[in-house]
């Protein structure tokens, strides 16, 4: 919900920086938020697209990907994918 003083547009882009700040900083050692971006390839109908994309690379060159229809389930889903090679047995 917004603030007062807050469009809701406005109110949704501070929850997305927050999240993205947050899931940077709870990057594993080495490991670095690369970005988040919608898939759109323009302005045009034909050109837009609805997913968003986050991606975190690591010390040794491995990225992961995570596209999801909503930024902020993009970055939440990323960081449940590193969470997860986290916490596998090596």
């Amino acid at each position: 919900m917004a603030a007062q003083g807050e469009t809701p547009i406005a109110a949704d882009q501070m929850d997305v920086a927050r999240l993205y700040a947050a899931t940077a900083h709870e990057m594993s050692a080495g490991w670095e938020l690369q970005g988040l971006q919608c898939t759109s390839t323009g302005l045009q109908p034909h050109l837009r697209g609805s997913e968003w994309l986050a991606e975190a690379c690591g010390p040794a060159g491995e990225c992961v990907k995570v596209k999801a229809e909503d930024p902020a389930e993009a970055l939440q889903g990323l960081a449940d994918e590193l969470r997860l090679r986290r916490e596998e047995p090596h």
